[in-house]
């Protein structure tokens, strides 16, 4: 059965040429896997209304990654530029759906102490500061935004546990 690809946004800074490689990069591969990016170096042109493209592609998404570096804290916390408005957009989402896991924070380069914006501290991280990690890393992210778990489904309790019940049961109506 073929499951729905589920439609992502990415949100990060424009820290270097570098760092936007990276993320272009990181894109093209969870393309390759399946998943709908949207992407700014793809889907905003020139010309196109720079903080619309963000809300509508924000609320209508699925999932956010958002690619966490120093210089990505310094913007959200600061309400710096496009990442201090995307900063504002998440964390009054957050605010009004606090336990939705529709914000991913995917640290690539810092110390999450320097690194994570203040309304993502609570979060569970995908952490993508090496290669040294990167497919095992990957995959559970592929996991998450395809909602899949390895967590096997619970069985049936031991036999034994059934007649204690049962047992437990008979002595009561005697």
């Amino acid at each position: 059965m073929a499951r729905t690809s589920p439609k992502v946004f990415i949100s990060y800074s424009w820290d270097s040429d570098e760092h936007k490689i990276w993320v272009k990069d990181f894109a093209d591969l969870l393309i390759r896997n399946g998943v709908n990016i949207i992407l700014d170096q793809y889907d905003c042109p020139a010309g196109l209304n720079f903080l619309h493209f963000m809300e509508d592609h924000m609320s209508d998404s699925d999932y956010i990654l958002i690619i966490l570096t120093e210089k990505y804290k310094a913007k959200a916390d600061g309400r710096i530029k496009g990442v201090g408005y995307e900063g504002m957009v998440i964390s009054s989402a957050i605010y009004e759906d606090g336990l939705t896991n529709k914000f991913i924070p995917v640290l690539r380069q810092g110390e999450t102490s320097l690194a994570i914006p203040n309304f993502l501290k609570s979060r569970a991280i995908a952490n993508f500061r090496t290669d040294k990690n990167f497919e095992t890393n990957f995959e559970e992210l592929l996991k998450t935004l395809y909602n899949h778990s390895d967590k096997p489904e619970r069985g049936i309790p031991p036999e034994f546990l059934q007649k204690t019940t049962t047992d437990s049961v008979e002595i009561k109506k005697k």
